[in-house]
């Protein structure tokens, strides 16, 4: 299970505002968002992005482009 900090636009007041991404709460795989009020929605029904999510580095995408690859 992996919970994750973020910040998300909170649907009950529009505004951006810190939030945790819960794994597994409503089902495997499932994300929640909890704010700091309490409230809780499904991921499906926020705009937001945990702080801890994957951003490729610029060179992933030329490893995966294969332009490391020496040539003869």
């Amino acid at each position: 299970m992996s919970n994750y900090l973020g910040k998300a636009n909170n649907p009950n007041t529009g505004n951006l505002e810190d939030c945790e991404f819960l794994d597994d709460f409503y089902g495997k795989r499932q994300y929640a968002v909890r704010f700091k009020d309490g409230t809780t929605y499904p991921e499906s029904e926020v705009k937001g992005l945990p702080m801890n999510e994957h951003k490729p580095e610029p060179w992933e995408d030329e490893w995966k482009a294969g332009s490391f690859i020496e040539k003869p």
